[in-house]
């Protein structure tokens, strides 16, 4: 079981307040309609509240994975967390680039201070952007980047508690960070029960166990496949190597023979048929997600094979 804590609060109930800086700046939300600021983090009312950090609460579960989105307070939050966040494998929280509440820590400062626990920045899971709300409609275009949510993994270290260490692999997964987590496999050195030859179908999976060993099992055969800079160029010149110049005038030869062949004969129509049908079959890892739910990542891994488009797994989460 995986335990996942969330602490949020709408902008109302905020302890922090509204920056003057800001109050006449806004969100575009559609057409003739603005989210501007002076109007949706005025305050509504004012209360006095005793509160604790995560730490103290004594009889309080393990928690894996800290999700953060409290308006400007998240800083405070972690520091008052940090024997939780040795437990965890993962943090979700709201950041902030410019103040939009009154002393609110920016993102570099979450950034130090998870990083001095352990844990690696992934990336962005969303990102906001505002502008001033001095111009027409018809006369808008860019805004400045202004706040979002960062997600944090557990930097693999093989000395992690057993049971934390496909947590972590899992963490990855679900945020759609596949090569992180087939990394965190190999610095941890999992194994997978399941033999790639003898792999069951996915309705085996039941949990994030399952889960993660059958990807484990899916990425045994699954070696890099390209080149690097180095296989092709000189590092010194830059020039392309002469056995490898060589050998692609040869397959280009080749290929352009072939190519005329196919067109002469009408195969190429057919083949190009035949490929699309083969391209179009979903991966082994794309029915993987599929199955758990998960088919954005699945259709990104898609168009990242066929190279159609760069995939935008965990920003589209």
């Amino acid at each position: 079981m995986v335990y996942i804590l969330e602490i949020s609060c709408q902008p109302a109930e905020c302890r922090l307040s509204a920056n003057p800086k800001y109050q006449n700046f806004y969100q575009g939300l559609q057409r003739r309609l603005d989210y501007a600021y002076d109007c949706v983090l005025a305050p509504v009312r004012q209360l006095q509240l005793s509160t604790v950090t995560l730490d103290s609460i004594s009889d309080k579960l393990p928690v894996d994975f800290l999700s953060l989105d409290t308006q400007g307070s998240e800083l405070e939050i972690l520091q008052g967390s940090v024997e939780a966040l040795k437990n965890s494998v993962g943090v979700e929280t709201e950041i902030s680039f410019r103040q939009i509440y009154k002393d609110t820590a920016l993102f570099g400062e979450i950034n130090s201070f998870l990083t001095g626990l352990g844990y690696e920045f992934i990336g962005f899971t969303s990102l906001t952007f505002d502008a001033p709300r001095i111009i027409s409609q018809r006369c808008r275009y860019k805004k400045l980047l202004s706040f979002g949510d960062a997600l944090f993994l557990k930097i693999p270290d093989p000395q992690m508690e057993e049971n934390q260490k496909k947590k972590l692999v899992f963490a990855a997964l679900a945020y759609g960070q596949i090569e992180y987590a087939q990394y965190c496999v190999k610095q941890l050195n999992l194994v997978s029960p399941f033999v790639f030859s003898e792999l069951p179908t996915v309705q085996i999976i039941e949990n994030y166990v399952d889960f993660v060993n059958y990807f484990i099992s899916i990425c045994l055969l699954e070696v890099p496949d390209t080149f690097t800079y180095s296989d092709i160029y000189n590092l010194n010149t830059g020039d392309i190597l002469p056995s490898e110049s060589t050998l692609k005038k040869k397959l280009l030869r080749k290929f352009s023979s072939l190519v005329a062949l196919y067109k002469q004969s009408g195969v190429f129509k057919f083949y190009n048929l035949v490929q699309e049908k083969i391209l179009a079959r979903p991966s082994q890892l794309e029915k993987l997600y599929s199955h758990v739910g998960l088919p954005n990542i699945a259709n990104d891994l898609k168009l990242s094979r066929l190279n159609i488009k760069e995939p935008s797994s965990y920003m589209r989460l």
